[in-house]
């Protein structure tokens, strides 16, 4: 959508724009493909001067568009309107000036423009089927990736791009990959449910967008196993789990925070399938938050989880869920809202005893003691949670000292 943006704006000469592309290498032919015409780099330094734009008279009129990725460029009336005048128009690449420029969002790589690269290195059958891979990456990150996977796997398959993706993709500030390592998770039976209905309509790519699930909210006391209910979501789903972590993207600057969030929303949406995990959402768009920019920030995802066409799940946790906006998990933006409560006596010495067979053999004898130890946290029912027997019975394996250090 962000391309047709610039290729309209370009169209209706609107004299300054301003977009985002993390690879500056190939960002004119990028540009040129995108809105149609030669784009050309902007050849009069940092600012507009009326007697260079007279002198290199000639060099300005070889084109028609323009772009410049020098983070220094200055704006005013003058080039605004000379740009006007002249029918011309000047793109800025990762250069942000809100008071002239219309801002045309991230520029993003074609369909089209992937085939054009691939064709005179792979097959057809092999472009086809390796397509849905490589959306959302650059020039500079196709060419890399296909290198190393050629380099580590000896030929070029969705499963090896799939695995070596992570190691050409550039980091955007905010959206952290998180390792969806769940040696040991037990979902409850509500989740399960939830899960065994929806994973097939998320891994089948010929599922229509109508009934690809969108997302869950799971609410509950630390330590009941939200952050772990969605690395087993991950693995399940067999997509990458990346986490929002907003505090990141904040800028005391006026409309920088907006401008992040939507380099993170972006960046996410460009996966083929990705898991997106909001944790302890209250911390950030809770009631007591009044702030503008909060606001802002939040009816910007609240648009993203509500008009996404992507492949995107969102997870988001929740300690209190009577302190979240009830929007934020508005049916259409997720699927289903589910509590994880603390598990009872008899579920706590089940995760006892498959935390201890993680490590060691037991008899009888070892699950009486952690049926001990587990005993002892009875008299507050928060303690059953998944985090803290797990803490306890490795705890009592370290005192027993049944594994030598």
């Amino acid at each position: 959508m962000n391309n047709e943006l610039l290729k309209t704006a370009v169209k209706a000469s609107i004299p300054i724009i301003t977009v985002s592309h993390p690879d500056i290498l190939n960002v004119s032919a990028v540009l040129s493909e995108v809105v149609g015409v030669p784009v050309g780099l902007y050849p009069l330094g940092t600012d507009f001067d009326p007697s260079k734009a007279s002198i290199g008279k000639g060099k300005l009129s070889a084109f028609s568009v323009y772009y410049t990725i020098n983070p220094d460029f200055k704006c005013n009336e003058t080039l605004y309107n000379w740009l006007v005048e002249n029918d011309k128009t000047l793109i800025m690449v990762n250069v942000f000036d809100p008071s002239y420029a219309f801002n045309a969002g991230t520029l993003t790589l074609s369909v089209p423009q992937i085939k054009k690269l691939l064709k005179d290195l792979l097959d057809p059958i092999t472009i086809a089927s390796i397509l849905p891979t490589l959306q959302g990456l650059t020039i500079k990150a196709i060419t890399e990736l296909l290198r190393i996977t050629t380099a580590q796997d000896g030929n070029i398959t969705t499963t090896a791009l799939i695995k070596n993706r992570s190691l050409v993709t550039s980091g955007v500030q905010g959206l952290c990959k998180v390792d969806n390592d769940t040696p040991l998770y037990l979902p409850n039976k509500e989740l399960q449910e939830y899960i065994d209905l929806n994973k097939e309509y998320f891994i089948n790519k010929n599922t229509p967008m109508a009934l690809v699930p969108r997302g869950i909210l799971l609410s509950g006391l630390p330590g009941v196993g939200k952050t772990l209910a969605a690395k087993h979501i991950s693995q399940l789903f067999d997509a990458p789990l990346y986490r929002l972590d907003l505090s990141a993207s904040l800028s005391k600057f006026v409309g920088s925070s907006e401008r992040n969030l939507a380099a993170i929303l972006s960046a996410v949406e460009q996966e083929p399938y990705a898991i997106l995990l909001i944790d302890e959402a209250e911390k950030l768009f809770g009631e007591g938050e009044d702030s503008g920019v909060t606001s802002r920030l939040l009816a910007q995802l609240l648009w993203f989880l509500q008009e996404h066409k992507s492949r995107i799940f969102t997870v988001i946790t929740t300690n209190d869920m009577t302190k979240l906006p009830p929007e934020l998990y508005r049916q259409g933006r997720i699927d289903q809202a589910l509590t994880l409560a603390p598990l009872n006596l008899q579920e706590s010495y089940a995760l006892g005893y498959k935390v201890a067979e993680q490590f060691i053999d037991i008899d009888t004898y070892k699950k009486t003691l952690i049926r001990g130890v587990i005993d002892k946290l009875q008299g507050n029912n928060n303690n059953f949670t998944p985090a803290t027997i797990t803490g306890v019975v490795q705890t009592l394996i370290k005192k027993n000292k049944w594994i030598n250090a």
